[in-house]
Parts: structure tokens; C-alpha cells; sequence
């Protein structure tokens, strides 16, 4: 199944991944990109790119959080405007490292932010389930977290589902997690907080 004439479809599952496609392929990049599914893909929204290759992976991991932030990205092609992208540095529960890409100002990346600002400084910090789900034309994130052997999904106040974040939003919510995964000893944003 191809996704282009010159792109191969294949399927991963790496160690820490939830959910076993059927054929494996090895990856060089370890950056993962999160994307509405092709009709190829079988619904996964993240993948990984070798050469020509877009290699589908689990819509859900369950890793530790490195990193969140924001970078500008321009391309050699002048058919292509700069755009701002939110990179997630992720640990797998295997040990492996890698970092989800996606559009800043998208549904996935305000959803992901959202729901990482309604947990504790502590709960940052730890193992947390990560998923990624279509919706219509967006795709959106939930996070579980680890409680014991069980994984409890986060709760994201009605009134915050489906919210874009401006970027001075984003960059609060950045100060708060990245400050959570390294100190643990955190507040978040008055404008996440569950009350």
C-alpha cells in the first residue's frame, strides 16, 4: 500500500507503545510526527519518516516528559511559510527517546497542554499514557496517569475541551510543565487550573 508513488506505507510498534501493528520496519529518525490519518494508515496519527518512507506507529505511548517547547521552523522551499512547532521530548517506558512534532497553534498541541496543566507538578513528572485521537478534521490529545499498575485518564474541565491556546497561553503553560518535570513543585496557569 502506498501513500505516494515514490512513499512506502509500514508499520512500528517500539517497545513502550501501546498497541502491536502488524509489520515492522526499523527507524533512523527519531522524530515522530502527529498528523490527520491517510486512508492508508489504518487511523494511527503519528509516524515516523525514513528516506521516503512513512512508518505508522501506536497512537499511544506511555513514556516520562524531557521537554515541551515551541521552536520556529523555516524550510528551503519558498512554497513554504516559517511556521511554529511544539516539540515534546518523551523517554518511552523502554528507554527509548523521542520527540513528537506538531504544529503549535493546532488542536493537538493545545489539547496536549491543556490536560498536562491539569495534573500536579509531581504527576508531570512521572509515567503518563499518551495518546493521540482524530476527531473530524483535528486530532487531539488525552493523558493517563500512572497510578500503581493502572493508568487514570486526566480530567479536562468541560468549558476547556476543544480550546485553542494563543501563544501567550502556550508559553505559560510551557513555564509550568517544563518547570514540573524538572523541580516537581510547581502552580499552574490561573487559566488551567481545575477550579
Amino acid at each position: 500500500m502506498t501513500l505516494a508513488p515514490v512513499h512506502q506505507t509500514a508499520f512500528e510498534s517500539p517497545a513502550g507503545f501501546i498497541d502491536r501493528p502488524t509489520a515492522v520496519a526499523v527507524p533512523t529518525e527519531r522524530t515522530i510526527f502527529i498528523a490527520r490519518p491517510e486512508p492508508e494508515a489504518e487511523n494511527h496519527c503519528t509516524y515516523l519518516v525514513d528516506d521516503d518512507t512513512r512508518i505508522y506507529l501506536p497512537n499511544t505511548v506511555r513514556c516520562f516528559l524531557n521537554s515541551v517547547e515551541i521552536i520556529d521552523v523555516s524550510y528551503d522551499d519558498d512554497g513554504f511559510q516559517p511556521q511554529q512547532k511544539l516539540l515534546v521530548h518523551m523517554t518511552t517506558t523502554a528507554g527509548d527517546e523521542y520527540c513528537y512534532r506538531v504544529g503549535a497553534l493546532s488542536y493537538a498541541a493545545s489539547s496536549l497542554l491543556i490536560a498536562l496543566c491539569q495534573m500536579n507538578s509531581t504527576a508531570i513528572g512521572g509515567e503518563i499514557e499518551l495518546s493521540w485521537t482524530q476527531k473530524g478534521a483535528a486530532i487531539f490529545a488525552r493523558i493517563f496517569t500512572a497510578t500503581g499498575s493502572n493508568y487514570t485518564s486526566v480530567n479536562v474541565p468541560h468549558e476547556l475541551l476543544g480550546k485553542k491556546l494563543d501563544l501567550d497561553q502556550m508559553s505559560e503553560a510551557l513555564v509550568f510543565i517544563n518547570s514540573s518535570i524538572q523541580s516537581g513543585d510547581c502552580v499552574p496557569p490561573v487559566f488551567f487550573t481545575n477550579n
